[in-house]
């Protein structure tokens, strides 16, 4: 770094900048990542838990918060791999072929038949990347409590991530 003669040196702290850069993934727009802490590692998959703000509460349901217009929902199915998912929604929204949005507000499919506070989902076509290596899918779940979210990737034992670290998730059109 050039100074001014003089100038006192300094440095900027940004938040998880190093662990981004050494994920190869600080090209990307920040407000494209998806921070996940890592919960557990099997072979085949991992369960990983999304920011608090990304999860809302539908009594007597917990899970990751979708939108529908200006109405929260809750999103559960497995995306990419099954192109259909379903929505619990707080208010009954009488149109149809309406978007769906997810993580940081991704435009991820459309209402497409609903009946009452149940809506089903078609995905739109996407991929998913944690640090920026492809993962198969993710899979969304209900519960009584904040699930976690299941990231399921291409080949057995290929992920070397550590339980409670923080990984990014992405997701390309």
């Amino acid at each position: 770094m050039i100074r001014a003669s003089g100038g006192e040196s300094f440095s900027l702290l940004l938040e998880n900048s190093k662990m981004m850069e050494d994920s190869g993934i600080i090209n990307e727009k920040k407000e494209d990542f998806i921070p996940l802490t890592i919960e557990s590692i099997f072979d085949e998959f991992i369960l990983a838990r999304l920011p608090r703000e990304l999860y809302y509460k539908r009594n007597p349901f917990v899970g990751v918060r979708g939108k529908i217009l200006d109405f929260n929902c809750l999103v559960d199915g497995v995306i990419p791999l099954y192109e259909k998912g379903i929505v619990l929604l707080d208010e009954e929204i009488l149109l149809e072929d309406i978007s769906l949005y997810l993580f940081n507000n991704k435009k991820i499919g459309r209402l497409w038949n609903r009946r009452g506070h149940i809506g089903l989902i078609k995905f739109d076509s996407m991929k998913f990347y944690l640090n920026n290596k492809r993962v198969r899918e993710i899979s969304l779940f209900l519960a009584n409590f904040e699930p976690f979210i299941k990231i399921i990737p291409y080949k057995m034992k290929e992920h070397n991530y550590a339980i409670n670290s923080t990984q990014y998730l992405t997701l390309h059109f």
